[in-house]
């Protein structure tokens, strides 16, 4: 039987094989990551995007990059490896949406009946919709980038890694697993304040 503290143990204890070259402990690792990177660059990706961009191009692709980035990975936790892997993600979404948008600005666009530019004849989502989607999730990364650290690696372990309030303790600092929700429903409203901030009134 095995605990939290255990299970993050584990995964320090994969960091430092991986870095040292080993591919076992570098294979082991990334699947455990796997599915929240999925996850995670799926729900990034613009809706009408997701049939022509493939997540799991994507995925290989940041996890390929986290490979070859892993010797200077400094190891501070499992929040700080999860960091490291969805910021790599990040940029792979950025430049899959740049690479789109660059695509479409060789096609003509006109000013259809509902007022809004579109291109008739592109299949897939325009120019503005596609910075519309960078615009809105460049703007909840700002959001969390404004919550302390601690704060910000717990809200990131619970909802896109799905870890336990008692791991996230372990891996935080907190004193408690009540201690871990009660910051990250705290964190969860900054955040909402943050981005209604941002956002023109109606």
């Amino acid at each position: 039987m095995t605990g939290p503290a255990d299970d993050l143990t584990r995964t320090s204890d994969l960091l430092a094989a991986a870095r040292e070259g080993k591919e076992q402990a570098r294979d082991e690792l990334f699947a455990r990551f796997r599915a929240p990177l999925v996850a995670f660059l799926h729900a990034r990706l613009p809706w009408s995007t997701r049939g022509l961009l493939d997540t799991d191009d994507l995925v290989q692709e940041a996890l390929a990059n986290a490979f070859a980035a892993l010797p200077r990975f400094e190891d501070r936790g499992t929040g700080a490896f999860w960091r490291f892997l969805r910021q790599i993600g990040l940029n792979q979404v950025r430049q899959a949406i740049r690479s789109q948008n660059a695509a479409k600005r060789g096609t003509p666009e006109v000013l259809d009946e509902t007022h809004r530019f579109s291109a008739p004849s592109a299949k897939g989502p325009g120019p503005l919709e596609l910075l519309l989607a960078v615009e809105e999730f460049e703007a909840f990364e700002s959001a969390l980038a404004g919550l302390p650290e601690r704060t910000r690696t717990a809200l990131l372990l619970r909802f896109e890694v799905d870890l336990e309030y008692s791991e996230i303790a372990v891996e935080c600092g907190f004193s408690t697993a009540d201690a871990a929700r009660v910051a990250i429903q705290r964190a969860i409203a900054d955040v909402a304040k943050e981005l209604a901030r941002g956002r023109p009134e109606a």
